[in-house]
């Protein structure tokens, strides 16, 4: 006979799962909750994981965690409907859910990396905004003119060319963009 994990096990696999990881198994119950009385997808993500860890599901040794999710809400999903008459099946196959799980496991940031790409955003905003307040106060209105360039994606030839000065003059401001916003950056 094949070993079942217990209660514990279940709760804490489920307390592991990662952000992209909890968003999948959440777009699966969406896509089986339709048609069913379960009013919202996580109620049925809380049926199939109170029924594993009840022991009503059995969870293999052997069977991945989101598998068996998975495959636990689309039959307690089926189950419901066939119960309340409901014969609406969802039309996608299983094998296309998970490709899409798949897909969407690689395809949306974590919150960690939004927060830490919002962090260094603001960090960066932070720098350039410190460095404008310099160059007005020290009057390098060209750095300052060069760094509006560059954020606006220019390349050396059309910046020179917007501010009318030489592209040595450019690769000069560009040395001391770098300079200050990496002094501003280390603080």
């Amino acid at each position: 006979m094949t070993e079942q994990r217990h209660a514990g096990e279940v709760f804490e696999a489920y307390a592991h799962l990662n952000e992209r990881e909890r968003h999948v198994m959440l777009g699966i119950a969406c896509h089986y909750a339709r048609g069913t009385a379960y009013g919202e997808p996580l109620d049925l993500l809380h049926e199939a994981l109170a029924r594993t860890a009840d022991g009503r599901r059995r969870w293999a040794q052997s069977v991945d965690f989101g598998a068996h999710m998975a495959l636990t809400m689309r039959s307690i999903a089926d189950s419901d409907r066939k119960l309340h008459g409901n014969l609406r099946a969802s039309g996608v196959a299983f094998e296309e859910l998970m490709e899409w799980a798949a897909d969407a496991i690689g395809s949306h940031p974590s919150a960690e990396d939004d927060y830490s790409k919002a962090q260094e955003m603001s960090a960066f905003k932070n720098a350039v905004a410190r460095a404008k307040f310099h160059w007005e106060r020290h009057d390098d209105q060209e750095a300052s003119n060069v760094l509006d360039a560059i954020l606006a994606d220019l390349d050396d030839e059309e910046i020179a060319e917007r501010l009318g000065v030489a592209r040595s003059a450019v690769a000069c401001a560009k040395k001391r963009i770098l300079r200050k916003l990496g002094h501003y950056a280390r603080l």
